[in-house]
């Protein structure tokens, strides 16, 4: 019965287990999905408002490369992220912390791409200046026109990471608690379960020892109750019937003791089975011997 209970614990809270280790994964991958959604939202908000603020020029591309960057320190005064002004041939403009002159051609950025197919591009990558994981986001001011300036917004996520890593390491903690205290609620359960059929099980071995009056204690209406109701049951029906056959044998015995015959009773291996008072008095033993 202790291996059947331990058995039925360890399933009980291997499937908890399971149960709150896919819910706290899917909790957290979730929360990191849409916490970048809205970050990136957010960054799309932003550069709305900088075009609107931004006078767009043309002109001699040193005075414009001094505008642009200057705009673009401005911008991130305000945003808090790194700006960087795109043109159509995917040369910068100007950007917020490097020199516009000393950056590589923007084109093939993922981000930029999309920017100009669709309006709004965005990626995550690692930086080839800073070599970190950045966020980036691009905006085209006029989706699918080949010479469409495109406002970009970049973000180190270092801290966002490690805002994730600590969400896992407080779910992770969360959860284990929550395990413990699953696995204990489990036990109990298959203790509950099991401890009927104990008790059942002992009173079973009492009635197979001829013990009639054993009985189950039934507490509840289920269909373990159902079962020591059963068992109960039995017992009385043996115990009438234990009563009847020792009723019987002893009017038997009065009989035979209070016949005027002696009276014995041999096996075909000639051992003496029964004598009655009168048959101990002829043969002079009494039917112990």
């Amino acid at each position: 019965m202790n291996s059947f209970r331990s058995r039925l614990a360890v399933i009980m809270i291997v499937l908890t287990g399971l149960s709150v280790s896919a819910a706290g994964l899917f909790m957290a991958q979730s929360f990191e999905r849409k916490y970048i959604s809205a970050l990136q939202e957010n960054m799309v908000r932003e550069i709305k408002l900088i075009i609107d603020s931004v006078e767009w020029r043309d002109g001699n591309a040193g005075l414009a490369a001094d505008y642009y960057t200057e705009r673009a320190a401005h911008f991130k005064e305000v945003t808090g992220a790194r700006v960087t002004f795109i043109d159509g041939d995917g040369d910068v403009l100007g950007d917020s912390d490097f020199d516009q002159s000393q950056m590589a051609n923007q084109v093939k950025r993922p981000e930029v791409n999309a920017a100009k197919r669709n309006g709004v591009g965005r990626d995550i990558r690692e930086s080839e200046t800073v070599k970190q994981n950045w966020l980036y986001v691009a905006y085209a001011l006029r989706p699918g026109a080949p010479d469409s300036k495109i406002v970009r917004l970049s973000m180190n996520i270092y801290d966002v990471e490690r805002s994730i890593r600590e969400l896992w390491v407080v779910l992770l903690s969360g959860l284990l608690l929550l395990f413990i205290f699953a696995a204990a609620i489990s036990y109990r359960v298959a203790l509950g379960l099991t401890h009927p059929l104990e008790l059942i099980t002992r009173v079973a071995k009492r009635i197979k020892n001829m013990d009639y009056q054993a009985r189950v204690p039934v507490t509840k209406n289920d269909e373990i109750g159902e079962l020591g109701v059963a068992i109960n049951a039995m017992a009385e029906s043996l115990q009438d019937q234990m009563q009847r056959i020792r009723q019987k044998e002893g009017q038997l015995e009065s009989v035979l003791d209070n016949m005027i015959n002696g009276i014995v009773m041999i096996d075909k291996s000639g051992r003496i089975l029964l004598l009655n008072r009168m048959a101990e008095e002829v043969l002079g033993f009494s039917a112990r011997e």
